[in-house]
């Protein structure tokens, strides 16, 4: 009996210390925690980039499993990507670096609690809310304390951007519920909307439901 537990016990050793992953790029790119509903919601958007396995691999790359919200992004990420629905001519001239604080989130790092002094503003979004495509420092919620600051001298803004790509606004009331509001933030701005729309094999809040059972841990 212990002679299969030492064999397939030496195996995985191996294949973690030599880092071995699967032939097949595209396969290998997506991780195998990848709730369904997000499967189905992602199809062409995996389409786009099958074209270009790196990217591929380097999108799903940054994020990381999460119980309630299905996914989110991983802390300290810096990984480059392209526009995948840029002409392949131009393609290789879009590539950005998509970037997350040791929160998982764009931009500079804010830690939550009371903030006396300083006025918090709170941005929850998806995509556009996290600069897809942009430099973190060209994303709207950053470039938004640019311009508070610019016409309010010597007052202190904070912006916390807890944009996360993909996010319906389901998973935005849930991320608010359980981390935005720790932040206490003096405004909070919504962007949700462009992810809502997908026909997904079960409900999110029903999922979510399952999650948040025994079973979900």
């Amino acid at each position: 009996m212990a002679a299969p537990l030492l064999f397939a016990g030496g195996a995985e050793t191996c294949v973690r210390l030599l880092g071995i992953t699967p032939a097949i790029q595209r396969e290998a790119a997506l991780p195998a925690w990848l709730d369904r509903n997000i499967l189905v919601k992602d199809a062409a958007w995996m389409k786009l980039l099958a074209g270009a396995p790196s990217d591929l691999s380097n999108y799903y790359g940054t994020y990381e499993w999460d119980r309630y919200l299905f996914y989110r992004f991983r802390p300290g990420v810096e990984v480059p990507l392209t526009d995948a629905l840029a002409p392949p001519g131009i393609r290789p001239r879009t590539r950005w670096v998509l970037r997350t604080n040791r929160a998982g989130f764009p931009g500079p790092y804010v830690a939550p609690g009371a903030h006396p002094g300083i006025y918090r503003i709170l941005c929850m979004g998806d995509s556009s809310t996290f600069g897809w495509g942009v430099e973190p420092e060209d994303a709207y919620p950053e470039r938004l304390r640019a311009e508070l600051e610019r016409r309010h001298p010597g007052a202190r803004i904070e912006v916390v951007n807890m944009g996360v790509c993909g996010y319906s606004s389901f998973q935005g009331r849930i991320l608010l519920k359980r981390e935005g509001l720790a932040y206490q933030p003096d405004l909070i701005t919504i962007s949700y909307g462009s992810n809502d729309w997908s026909r997904v094999p079960e409900p999110f809040d029903e999922a979510y439901a399952r999650n948040a059972g025994w079973t979900g841990a």
